[in-house]
């Protein structure tokens, strides 16, 4: 019966399902949460996590709703405890797997501040929700940080049909990694350094997608300008200038987020690290 599951693995490995690596990597950076059917996975990825913590007396999850912790509607509250970013960080990370959850109070929680959550998660009965007990703040660091926790029990539920070993050796943060290349639909471009993958993911999109580009350059004035009023700028080839003072974190997770804002799936952008 194990050389029978085996083969079946093996089998399954050839057909394109992505590698650990990709599964988490995209769990942490895809907006996870949307309309449709994009809802309806969002919520399934919840319940499943839920449930493999294994409770004897397990919650009834299917009239419970997908909770966001920094809420849809921005309030000053959580624009002065976001700090100064706050308006990139709740449009690139508001509908994470990190910022998610889930509740039966989605309409008393509303727009609270996340102290006046956190004592509605304290009675909460679902698992997720405990991890609450123990946070103080709910910003981009505390968001990034659940998500990779949640990514990884999926990655645990879920993992890939290939050479786990060989894999896991990937799935981390690129964090003191260095980029080698960056592909942006199919076309390869050598780098040497995560403002390289910056700048030249961003080139790609501007040329490809102009009147997106315009709309990703309002959204986020903080990032991206007409004028080079940025502490470090770099002009890109329609003329726009980039700040460049941002983690190599933050630099990969926006150019997720900018493929997603454009329409584009994950497998139309990757980067090769070493």
């Amino acid at each position: 019966m194990e050389d029978r599951v085996d083969g079946i693995r093996k089998a399954l490995a050839t057909r394109g399902y992505p590698s650990d690596r990709e599964f988490y990597e995209s769990l942490l950076t895809s907006r996870l949460y949307g309309t449709g059917e994009k809802q309806q996975k969002a919520k399934f990825v919840l319940d499943t996590i839920e449930c493999a913590y294994g409770h004897k007396e397990p919650v009834e999850l299917e009239d419970l709703t997908i909770e966001h912790v920094m809420p849809q509607t921005i309030t000053d509250w959580w624009k002065e405890h976001l700090g100064e970013d706050w308006e990139t960080d709740h449009e690139v990370l508001l509908h994470t797997l990190g910022n998610l959850t889930l509740t039966g109070y989605n309409s008393e929680l509303s727009n609270s501040s996340f102290p006046q959550k956190c004592n509605w998660f304290a009675s909460s009965h679902l698992q997720l929700n405990l991890y609450f007990s123990t946070t103080m703040t709910w910003r981009k660091a505390d968001i990034e940080k659940r998500g990779e926790m949640l990514a990884q029990a999926c990655l645990d539920i879920w993992n890939s049909f290939g050479d786990r070993k060989a894999d896991e050796r990937n799935a981390n943060s690129v964090r003191g990694r260095t980029p080698t290349t960056v592909y942006v639909l199919g076309v390869s471009s050598i780098v040497d350094s995560w403002v390289k993958v910056y700048t030249t993911t961003l080139d790609r999109i501007a040329y490809l997608e102009p009147d997106k580009f315009d709309e990703l350059a309002i959204k986020h004035p903080n990032l991206i300008s007409s004028e080079p009023r940025f502490r470090r700028n770099r002009q890109l080839g329609n003329g726009y200038y980039v700040e460049l003072n941002r983690s190599a974190e933050d630099i990969y997770r926006f150019c997720r987020y900018v493929m997603d804002f454009v329409g584009l799936s994950d497998e139309d952008w990757k980067v090769d690290v070493e």
